[in-house]
């Protein structure tokens, strides 16, 4: 006499996919069954479709998908096997060339200011061109680089990508001044009649109008400077230049 024994259920070991987009993942499973009466195999939970001898399933983003098979045989005996399967669907990768900002160059030099990148997708190879905007992009050391040469606002548009093609664009407004000569100003030309030789006093200033201004001096004839008013004592009668 020879009794009933249940089905046998194989299924997929436990996996994961990486995909770019979301794509259909189908892996092969059997019911098997000893004494060659087994009636059905279904999926009783989880996602997907049992097609032939394979699930099949197209995920709709990062998941985690559980599925349970059953095979039934004559005598209803029955075998259940789980499987899971997880996917990790691309995410595009994020950039920052930080916010507007502005300058002010005594003469033109370049500058170079730090962009970050980060991908959700850990160990993937990102790649940042300048879309536009007059300057470089050193991937090495993460920093965009321009050397203006006027004054007036730069506008850059970056692009990283990852090997899937997932993108994302950053904007960056950099405005430039750059330094003005100062203006000194050591009056109006004057004639002075004196009876005798005595002390002359006139008002004298420097202005800038980029607020820089770092001295303000006589630096050429007879007489003294003390930052508001010029003065000195002719010796005779002539005429003297002071500036």
């Amino acid at each position: 006499m020879t009794f009933n024994s249940a089905p046998v259920c194989t299924v997929p070991n436990d996996t994961s996919f990486f995909q770019c987009t979301p794509t259909q993942v189908c892996l092969p499973w059997s019911g098997t069954d000893v004494d060659n009466n087994l009636q059905s195999c279904t999926k009783i939970s989880g996602p997907g479709s049992l097609i032939g001898n394979t699930w099949c399933y197209t995920p709709s983003g990062d998941e985690t998908a559980t599925v349970t098979l059953r095979c039934t045989d004559a005598c209803g005996m029955t075998c259940e096997s789980t499987f899971h399967v997880t996917f990790d669907v691309n995410q595009a990768p994020t950039l920052s060339l930080g916010n507007d900002t502005s300058f002010f160059q005594c003469a033109t030099a370049e500058i170079c200011l730090p962009y970050t990148t980060s991908d959700p997708d850990p160990g993937q190879t990102l790649t940042t061109t300048l879309i536009s905007g007059s300057g470089t992009i050193n991937e090495t050391n993460a920093t965009l680089c321009f050397t203006p040469t006027t004054a007036g606002v730069y506008t850059f548009i970056a692009q990283v990508q990852d090997p899937c093609g997932g993108t994302k664009r950053d904007t960056l407004n950099v405005t430039i001044a750059f330094n003005t000569a100062p203006v000194a100003s050591a009056g109006t030309d004057q004639t002075v009649f004196q009876c005798s030789p005595s002390s002359i006093c006139w008002p004298a200033s420097c202005s800038d109008v980029d607020g820089n201004l770092s001295a303000c001096e006589l630096i050429s004839g007879t007489g003294s400077y003390n930052g508001s008013q010029i003065c000195f004592t002719p010796t005779g009668a002539g005429t003297t230049s002071l500036y």
